[in-house]
């Protein structure tokens, strides 16, 4: 019987790939020159706020203050950040095209050309939670198709398990909704053990999986109430969940206007005025913002929530229909589009409120070259590199040709798409605002697939279980 490879004898093989996994890091490292010390937006100057105070609330992910936090403690202003953030993100690529076969000298090509898209030139260095998702996503992946490829190395294959836990369970402590990646890359994992571990050891295999799904959970548990003892204390979670009610009610309205909402007329006279009258003007689609912010919904939320409560089930369990409509289009906005402009489709600079910026020691930015940064993301908005749809698309074309071919590393980076395409689909039921950054990860795990199949195309059918 032939010995099976060692490890370092299959990372020789990899020459085109550590190529273009250069040309990646390189091009990382210049992002982040270009962009230093990152574009910070008003979120992002308060999340700063919190991790240097300890304090943090829920109306953004805690971990990202924490992580500011840290990041602020080791350089004052934070922008080590963003070298995070670009860290997981061209860590992750470079770790996929490193896969790539040994005839790929087509992947060099595709990792520049994949530099100058803006998904890679300049959001990575955007200080934002949906950046750091996306990061940790396609990392976690990333370590489930080295471990396919490293199967038979078990230490190896144990370590990328682990490391791809860790990846997971930050991906759901910087978005709630990011908790569908945990199952999905168990299966995947699973899945991947069945394609590398042989056909005489299916049950084997299957352990890999079940210890990604129970320690990825475990750290995100313990990570949540380790950062829970630094809450302010304040009800964020369950105001969030009340506005999106008042939103989607609103907009049952405007899409029916005949629609009387008798609960609230009894129980919340004031409600029901505001959102009968006042509420349809204030709606739009593409955003909560304008509707929840007034001040009267400010004002009346926590004494009204019973009876919104109540007229929301009310209202969606005797019309389901008018429920998925009202998300139908509340999800075109997020996923389609329409009008990319009304969508923050970026952020440039640095921008937050003028008394928390002194009180930081921030200055506020735009310089020229944040101006060019912005007019090079804007030659490409009419484009379907904005387009989510397209890479959608393209994610969809990419999962079936690789789960057709069905080596461990295809099932790995099928996994990822799968997952990116589930995660999308979760704000059909959650979506208050069009903005891009939402789906980012779609595109950039649709961009990573993209060029995973350049490097290592013409590789041949994976082995059968």
């Amino acid at each position: 019987m032939a010995a099976k490879p060692g490890v370092l004898a299959s990372l020789k093989r990899l020459r085109p790939g550590w190529l273009a996994a250069l040309v990646l890091l390189a091009g990382g490292a210049a992002v982040i020159v270009v962009n230093w010390p990152g574009h910070w937006s008003y979120d992002s100057v308060i999340q700063l706020d919190q991790g240097r105070s300890g304090l943090y609330n829920a109306w953004h992910p805690p971990v990202m203050a924490w992580l500011l936090g840290l990041a602020d403690r080791l350089l004052r202003g934070g922008a080590l950040f963003t070298v995070l953030e670009a860290a997981l993100v061209f860590g992750a690529l470079a770790a996929l095209v490193a896969l790539a076969g040994r005839r790929a000298w087509a992947a060099p090509l595709a990792a520049l050309a994949a530099l100058a898209t803006p998904q890679l030139a300049i959001y990575p260095a955007i200080v934002w939670k949906d950046v750091l998702f996306a990061g940790a996503a396609l990392g976690a992946f990333a370590c489930l198709a080295w471990a396919g490829r490293l199967w038979s190395a078990r230490p190896w294959r144990w370590a990328l398990v682990l490391k791809a836990s860790a990846l997971l369970a930050l991906a759901a402590l910087a978005r709630q909704n990011g908790l569908v990646l945990i199952p999905a890359a168990g299966v995947t994992l699973a899945w991947v053990g069945l394609r590398a571990g042989g056909a005489g050891r299916r049950w084997r295999a299957l352990g890999p999986g079940a210890v990604l799904v129970i320690a990825a959970s475990l750290i995100a548990v313990a990570g949540a109430s380790a950062l829970k003892l630094h809450s302010d204390g304040e009800h964020e979670r369950r105001r969030q969940w009340e506005e999106l009610r008042i939103y989607e009610m609103v907009a049952a309205r405007s899409m029916k206007p005949g629609l009387t909402f008798p609960i609230l007329a009894a129980q919340a006279p004031a409600m029901n005025d505001f959102m009968t009258t006042q509420g349809p003007r204030l709606l739009k689609f593409q955003r909560i913002d304008p509707l929840v912010q007034n001040p009267f919904v400010v004002a009346h939320q926590d004494h009204d929530r019973p009876a919104v409560l109540a007229q929301w089930r009310a209202v969606f369990a005797a019309d389901p229909m008018l429920y998925l409509r009202v998300r139908a289009r509340l999800f075109a906005w997020v996923f389609l589009t329409p009008d990319l402009k009304s969508c923050v489709p970026l952020s440039i600079g640095v921008d937050g409120p003028p008394a928390l910026m002194a009180h930081l020691g921030l200055q506020e930015r735009y310089t020229d070259t944040d101006d060019a940064v912005f007019d090079y993301a804007q030659a490409f908005f009419g484009t379907p590199i904005y387009r989510h749809a397209a890479w959608a698309g393209l994610a969809a074309v990419l999962l079936v040709a690789l789960l057709v071919r069905r080596r461990p590393e295809d099932i790995a980076v099928a996994g990822l798409l799968a997952s990116a395409l589930g995660f999308a689909a979760t704000f059909f039921v959650i979506s208050i605002a069009c903005d891009y950054r939402y789906l980012y990860v779609l595109d950039l795990s649709a961009l990573a697939g993209a060029l995973y199949g350049v490097a290592t195309l013409g590789t041949r059918q994976g082995p059968k279980p």
